[in-house]
């Protein structure tokens, strides 16, 4: 079994970070699981809301959302590939999108 109090505090640092992110998916799991549930067993109550419409803001910040996702994964596609390094104008592009992208974000939640 590997001790986790040795090693050099590079090593130290890497380890708690892992640590701290799968905290923080394993919690935000939780947390739609527990949502998703309480969404499954109220709507089954008379009581609930039978008329209620979604805002059309929440569909344009999810496709915002997903967008500038995409976005952020091609482009560390390409940063591994080494597509983007030499190519100035690309990398600035896809940063102009990005920033874009989350402002738009903002402005509509």
């Amino acid at each position: 079994m590997a001790n986790y109090t040795e090693g050099t505090e590079r090593q130290k640092l890497i380890r708690a970070k892992k640590m701290m992110l799968w905290f923080g998916i394993i919690s935000l799991s939780m947390s739609f699981a527990g949502l998703t549930s309480a969404y499954v067993v109220s709507k089954e109550r008379p009581d609930w809301l039978t008329d209620f419409q979604i805002p059309n803001a929440f569909y344009i910040s999810l496709v915002l959302i997903l967008v500038s996702s995409l976005t952020v994964h091609l482009a560390k596609q390409k940063i591994k590939k080494g597509i983007l390094l030499p190519r100035k104008k690309q990398t600035r592009s896809l940063v102009r999108k990005q920033v874009l992208l989350k402002t738009c974000t903002l402005r509509h939640n």
